[in-house]
């Protein structure tokens, strides 16, 4: 009996992965009343992401200049998640608490090169006032990992890898401010490694407002290692 049971697990295990298949979910803008990151109307083709989707945050998607901040009002989904220039401010927790699990890789790029940062944070509480009333603490969930830039195009000589701009868990891009604090995640887990590229510059922020942590149950979790990746044509680059 109990093989029995083993063996149509595993079928119904296969069965599953061979029919799940990937969609590439782009944000185009707050088109709705809010720009809620579950709100079909604000991506193209108005199909939400799921833990399925590859979802991509491109500014050259956007139907209009403007930025504007995605918000979880629900908890928050993605296959994996790419993030060039900024097509959104920030993802941000809103109305209690929330876990955004992304199920693969985040990647953070910065086509234009002007230095900007993004940041998944922790928001708050609103009332249709101006300031929130409480605390929206959002756990964070990476199964993949975290790449911040990319290399260098080798085939042009001299060339040096491109900006990754900033990237930002917990916080607004002002690390040293008090409201950057205020967004900080309640907690983060990353299940593969964090690679920063030449020129990029990323910063964590993480407060578990439960207070509760510990050597067994830290805020955070890295499971791979933090790789430097410098110029390519030096072999600059360093691993900690």
């Amino acid at each position: 009996m109990r093989k029995t049971i083993l063996l149509m697990s595993l079928f119904a295990a296969a069965f599953y992965a061979a029919n799940a298949t990937a969609e590439t979910i782009e944000f185009q803008g707050k088109v709705g009343a809010n720009a809620y990151y579950a709100d079909a109307i604000n991506w193209i083709g108005e199909v939400a992401p799921t833990i399925d989707d590859d979802v991509v945050l491109d500014n050259s998607k956007l139907l209009d200049t403007k930025t504007h901040d995605l918000n979880l009002n629900v908890d928050g989904q993605a296959g994996s998640l790419t993030i060039i220039d900024n097509a959104a401010n920030q993802i941000s927790s809103v109305n209690g608490p929330k876990t955004f699990q992304i199920a693969g890789n985040l990647t953070r790029l910065e086509k234009n090169k002007t230095g900007t940062w993004f940041s998944i944070n922790s928001g708050g509480i609103w009332t249709g006032a101006t300031t929130p009333v409480g605390d929206a603490p959002l756990d964070l969930i990476i199964g993949g990992k975290v790449v911040v830039g990319e290399a260098a195009d080798t085939q042009v000589a001299g060339s040096l890898p491109k900006t990754g701009g900033g990237m930002q868990f917990g916080g607004t891009g002002s690390p040293d401010s008090e409201a950057s604090w205020s967004r900080a995640l309640n907690s983060l887990r990353i299940t593969g490694d964090i690679e920063l590229y030449y020129t990029s510059t990323f910063i964590l922020n993480v407060y578990n407002r439960n207070r509760n942590s510990s050597v067994e149950n830290p805020d955070a979790i890295i499971g791979g290692v933090v790789k430097l990746i410098g110029t390519e044509s030096t072999g600059d680059s360093s691993t900690s």
